[in-house]
């Protein structure tokens, strides 16, 4: 697969945003997440060590469930970073030859296309958004 120019920028820029993302808000959230778990384990061990126990023992159940659905997410995650890549070099690519398509009258298959890729780009957004509503119950 030939990446052309506009990919790579598209895919060099969401990548950075992503991974600024990461390091600015998930992992400050990760640690106070985990920093609350175990304040809160803590003081249930103390308060009642056997109902404790019993509810922890349905974590494996719950981490049963949760990890097919993250490893789902992650496949749609990385289709739509390729989508949205190739789409984004696709636009750049029109977008830098913009006098060649109106004088070739490609303009209508360049808009077919642009509509393909944004029919794309929304099916996995509903995937995406269907798996995070059945992890969220």
């Amino acid at each position: 697969m030939d990446a052309g120019s506009g990919e790579l920028v598209s895919r060099i820029i969401n990548d950075t945003s992503i991974v600024q993302q990461v390091i600015t808000s998930y992992f400050p959230q990760f640690v106070s997440g985990l920093l609350t778990i175990i304040g809160v384990v803590t003081i249930l061990l103390m308060m009642d060590w056997r109902m404790t126990l019993l509810m922890l023992l349905t974590v494996p159940l719950m981490f049963a469930v949760l990890f097919p659905l993250g490893k789902r997410m992650g496949r749609i995650a990385r289709k739509t970073q390729d989508e949205t890549a190739e789409f984004n070099g696709s636009i750049q690519q029109t977008l830098s030859e913009i006098r060649l398509m109106k004088s070739s009258t490609a303009e209508q298959t360049a808009a077919e296309m642009g509509q393909q890729g944004i029919d794309r780009l929304y099916e996995l957004g509903l995937k995406e958004a269907k798996i995070s509503l059945w992890s969220a119950l």
